[in-house]
């Protein structure tokens, strides 16, 4: 973000706002240029959320913290985060006609007993939920909106937020099972078709874990938005909805893409889809 964006975001914010109140402020972004290079470079946490099916839907990618809570259960993360998001007062900026509303990305362990040692997760609360600072909100008409969100006392001081150049080079993957993947592998699928037969399991999801290589440029806690993008190409004329985020303080990075329609609100009207789906293979 240039200083002259700072400036168009501070003279938004209305005077009669206290200075700890939340506020959220929308403007035109001046390029689609990648947004979260910048604070991801400095071990900042990161989200980006982009459905697919729905052209009606916004896609997010925000950065830095207005604020973040860590708690033992998602209900807990729920109570605290709730009230600061319906309190916080939404600004739209010349030619803003249409804007998400405050928002906050919210994540949990599937297992929140689950205490296993595994360093790919470390730094990843049981539940977490991060309202970011700077967002780049997108629709696939071209609409591209730049957001900052905080407190009005935030807004004021806004002078300008970091930039930082970004790896552009995705990592390339080995092709198929490594022979001592494959090994592994077919272990894993052994003692899961044992236990099927004891009783032991009535549902499994076997997946396996392959190193990547690769110029990531911006160190750990980093994710070119070339993977994000491919993710979300994977998508292409199917419902569902391509993501990444990262808490920030050297945590590593969670990125995927699920094809079925996970939650889709319109207005007060809530839809779900309580299947699996599946990609196609390839």
């Amino acid at each position: 973000m240039n200083p002259s964006v700072a400036q168009q975001l501070r003279a938004l914010c209305p005077d009669a706002l206290a200075d700890d109140a939340p506020v959220l402020v929308w403007v035109r972004a001046p390029s689609p240029a990648p947004l979260l290079a910048g604070l991801v470079g400095g071990g900042q946490p990161w989200v980006s959320w982009s459905p697919a099916g729905d052209d009606t839907a916004w896609r997010v990618e925000g950065a830095g913290s207005a604020w973040a809570v860590r708690a033992a259960s998602l209900a807990a993360v729920h109570a605290e985060c709730l009230p600061r998001l319906r309190t916080t007062r939404v600004v739209r900026g010349p030619g803003v006609r249409e804007a998400p509303e405050p928002r906050a990305f919210f994540a949990a362990r599937f297992d929140p007993a689950d205490r296993r040692n595994d360093p790919a997760w470390e730094g990843f609360p049981i539940a977490w939920a991060l309202a970011p600072q700077v967002l780049l909100a997108r629709r696939p008409n071209g609409t591209l909106l730049l957001g900052w969100q905080g407190t009005a006392g935030q807004l004021r001081a806004l002078d300008a937020l970091p930039h930082a150049p970004e790896a552009t080079n995705l990592p390339q993957p080995s092709p198929g099972l490594q022979p001592e993947a494959r090994t592994r592998w077919d272990a894993l699928v052994a003692a899961a078709l044992a236990d099927f037969e004891t009783g032991a399991l009535e549902k499994v999801v076997a997946a396996r874990r392959e190193p990547l290589e690769g110029p990531w440029g911006v160190g750990r806690g980093a994710v070119p938005a070339a993977v994000l993008g491919a993710l979300d190409g994977a998508l292409a004329g199917r419902s569902g909805v391509a993501f990444g985020l990262c808490p920030g303080g050297g945590a590593g990075v969670f990125v995927g893409a699920t094809p079925e329609c996970l939650v889709r609100r319109r207005g007060d009207g809530v839809e779900a889809d309580a299947l699996a789906g599946s990609m196609p293979r390839g």
